[in-house]
């Protein structure tokens, strides 16, 4: 059997002497999420995401580039340090060198150095960034900034959170799938740094921005989550709090009846590694997750 994919939505199929049968092929994916900015960081934006259809040609060849998140900052425990965390890279899906799906990494978050430095634009923005530099559709906007506190990164599902007081802004949330039959939550934006960190988009404790001398975490991989941004501290007796996680790296889902699947030999060129790319059975579809860049033959 054999199967490709366009984005008119519909994915066809054919059998050695059979007539193409057409049916629908269903995906989730997100970008590379953003990291938290450093010396008093913004929350890093979200990976962008997206939901569709895929649809059919037989015989090509495609290609799945998974976004990485943004690595983290290391200010240096000084105020004139690197302040703006990196930004996600895109997740693409590509054929005969076209791209079909584009999603935008996750915009690094903000900081505050002699100044504010602005978040980064990405899918969604980072937190102290431009309500304009996020792509509509993929994300939203961060939060702007206090001296102290700043913006949260913006996430799938609602902006991120403006910094109040002392206390950073929370990340925006992210948005939920069921596509392989386990609820999920993908590209949540990172909370703001503050003396109190603002939290993570969609109530998770991981993306939670570094209050002071609190640290910050790496957002899980295959998520598209940005990170926190970070408060940098000298507390007596305690080591400056300096890095902001990174962002959690991107993933990509699909999803067709099981009756249809053309089979494994045809995921990169057979070789199985659940680490790269994993099936599973549900509902009657099978799921394939692909974590790491993998390709296929239609």
């Amino acid at each position: 059997m054999l199967l490709s994919v366009y984005n008119t939505g519909v994915v066809s199929s054919s059998a050695s002497g059979s007539a193409p049968v057409s049916y629908t092929i269903t995906y989730v994916a997100a970008a590379g999420g953003g990291s938290g900015g450093g010396i008093t960081g913004g929350g890093g934006g979200a990976g962008g995401f997206a939901t569709g259809t895929f649809t059919p040609v037989q015989g090509q060849a495609y290609t799945i580039t998974i976004g990485g998140g943004g690595a983290g900052v290391n200010s240096g425990g000084s105020e004139s340090g690197p302040a703006l965390g990196n930004n996600g890279t895109n997740t693409v899906l590509t054929t005969l060198g076209s791209p079909i799906v584009t999603l935008s990494g996750g915009g690094g978050g903000g900081g505050y150095t002699n100044g504010v430095t602005a978040g980064g634009p990405g899918g969604s923005a980072g937190g102290n960034s431009s309500s304009t530099s996020y792509v509509v559709g993929q994300g939203h906007a961060g939060g702007t900034n206090r001296i102290y506190s700043l913006g949260g990164g913006g996430g799938a599902g609602s902006a991120g959170s403006d910094g109040s007081g002392s206390t950073g802004g929370a990340g925006g949330d992210g948005a939920a799938s069921t596509i392989t039959g386990t609820l999920c939550t993908y590209s949540a934006g990172g909370g703001g740094g503050g003396t109190a960190g603002g939290a993570g988009g969609s109530g998770i404790a991981i993306l939670s921005g570094g209050g002071y001398g609190a640290p910050t975490y790496n957002a899980p991989a295959n998520t598209g989550h940005g990170s926190g941004g970070v408060r940098i501290s000298y507390l007596s007796g305690q080591a400056p709090t300096t890095y902001s996680g990174n962002g959690g790296s991107g993933v990509f889902i699909i999803s067709m009846s099981s009756s249809v699947y053309p089979g494994d030999n045809n995921i990169n060129n057979g070789v199985v590694d659940n680490t790269v790319w994993n099936k599973t059975i549900y509902g009657g579809a099978t799921i394939i997750t692909f974590y790491k860049s993998s390709s296929f033959i239609a």
